[in-house]
């Protein structure tokens, strides 16, 4: 199965410029494609979505939420959010907000650790500080927002908008930023 994430506009009369986060399926070869799904169905935009699988088949997805989404940049405030398919893309969950609430977050990133744990990260931009959170679950509960230590993300220096996080599991299965 090829698994496809991308942004398309959805234009309202409250928000012209409003990207959503949709995803497909194709199961021969990318020749036919599923029907596209709307994960983040919030009325608000969204830019740099990411995709993990797990060992069992299971679907994470985060992306930044904000107004707009258009060239892959959002204006503030911008979340970080979650969602999660069980059955291989064929449903999703609601949309679920990772980041602190009335705290912006950036550049989201997520991966899978040696133990099958989710990690979600993001940047603070407002300290510059990156956070991370882990659920053991498969992204149904997640634990608190924490801190990883005398990291910094740069945004002081360069406040980029298109960046974004990427993990890596090595062979032992530790997870890198």
């Amino acid at each position: 199965r090829l698994h496809l994430v991308y942004t398309d506009n959805v234009v309202t009369d409250q928000c012209p410029i409003c990207y959503h986060v949709y995803y497909t399926r194709s199961d021969d070869n990318g020749l036919s494609w599923s029907p596209s799904h709307d994960v983040s169905t919030l009325p608000i935009g969204s830019a740099k979505p990411r995709l993990v699988i797990d060992e069992a088949d299971n679907l994470a997805l985060i992306w930044e939420a904000g107004i707009g989404g258009s060239y892959g940049q959002l204006v503030d405030p911008t979340t970080v959010q979650f969602a999660l398919s069980t059955d291989r893309g064929q449903t999703w969950s609601l949309p679920t907000q990772l980041s602190p609430q009335n705290e912006r977050a950036r550049q989201p990133g997520l991966g899978l650790d040696g133990q099958g744990n989710l990690v979600a990260v993001w940047l603070d931009p407002a300290t510059d500080l990156i956070y991370y959170r882990v659920s053991s679950d498969r992204g149904r509960t997640w634990s608190a927002s924490t801190l990883i230590p005398n990291t910094y993300g740069g945004w002081d220096i360069h406040p980029a908008r298109l960046d974004h996080y990427v993990m890596e599991r090595d062979s032992l299965g530790h997870l890198h930023l």
